[in-house]
């Protein structure tokens, strides 16, 4: 879908479903249903089977403290989450999400319904200097040098609209990420809040990340990095492919029409 979009809108390839991520796991349910699947949403997993030879063989669920049974399967494909407290996965970092409710669009956007904007590491500084003038800044930077002499990795700014049918009318929804150092996250997204203007309402949430600590699929377990900073979802799409080719055998097949592909599933 990333390739057919950069395909079809040149400028930018940058793609977001309407009515927001929640459509991506429901077209999958759709196709689960269509060849015989079984989805199972807020689901706890209580335990994964591995055979004498250390495979996986299947994963025991429950709901509200029942036990729902367990479901069978030669491949395993899970998010870090499952295998915290396994040698299975292995830390890399900690990610902060701003995430900002508005009733304007961000300065510097015109009339766009929604925005990607990326903050290079290097170019924090003067962002800095911009906001708050070069005495303050030189002030900050008596308090806390690391964080003002320059962010380590960008920080990325997605900001969507009504037209996306993820806010009402009149509202924009902003969600400020990066990779964040100190145990002090909102002060090093705080050039990006600035950006922002008025904000009506917030919520701050901070992640550790992991990727997978061992070869993928040598058990049948197939573990997926963590959704790191990025609000463009190139490398969780790198990822997706790198993971169904070492699941088939096969490269993702991007050659098939999508629009065919749902004027089919609609008849």
């Amino acid at each position: 879908l990333y390739a057919y979009s950069l395909n079809r809108f040149e400028k930018s390839p940058y793609i977001y479903p309407v009515w927001g991520l929640g459509g991506l796991p429901e077209g999958f349910s759709r196709l689960a249903a269509v060849h015989g699947g079984v989805y199972m949403l807020r689901r706890e997993i209580t335990e994964i089977h591995f055979d004498d030879k250390g495979h996986v063989t299947g994963v025991t669920a429950k709901h509200e403290g029942k036990i729902e049974g367990t479901a069978k399967c030669k491949q395993l494909i899970a998010d870090p989450s499952y295998f915290l407290e396994t040698d299975r996965v292995k830390k890399t970092g900690t990610v902060a999400r701003w995430l900002c409710i508005l009733d304007h669009s961000v300065e510097g956007t015109g009339t766009a319904q929604s925005a990607q904007i990326i903050l290079p590491c290097k170019q924090v500084l003067s962002s800095f200097i911009y906001l708050m003038g070069r005495s303050r800044v030189d002030q900050e930077k008596e308090k806390n040098n690391t964080i003002i002499t320059g962010h380590k990795s960008d920080i990325y700014i997605s900001v969507m609209s009504s037209a996306l049918q993820v806010a009402p009318k009149e509202r924009f929804l902003a969600m400020i990420s990066a990779q964040v150092y100190t145990n002090n996250p909102k002060r090093e997204l705080g050039v990006a809040y600035q950006l922002l203007g008025k904000v009506l309402k917030d919520f701050f949430l901070v992640n550790d990340t992991y990727v997978p600590a061992k070869e993928l699929g040598a058990d049948g377990v197939f573990i997926c990095s963590s959704m790191d900073a990025t609000t463009h979802f190139q490398a969780s799409s790198r990822e997706v492919m790198t993971i169904f080719k070492e699941l088939t055998g096969k490269d993702v097949d991007l050659t098939e029409n999508p629009d065919a592909i749902e004027e089919q599933f609609q008849t």
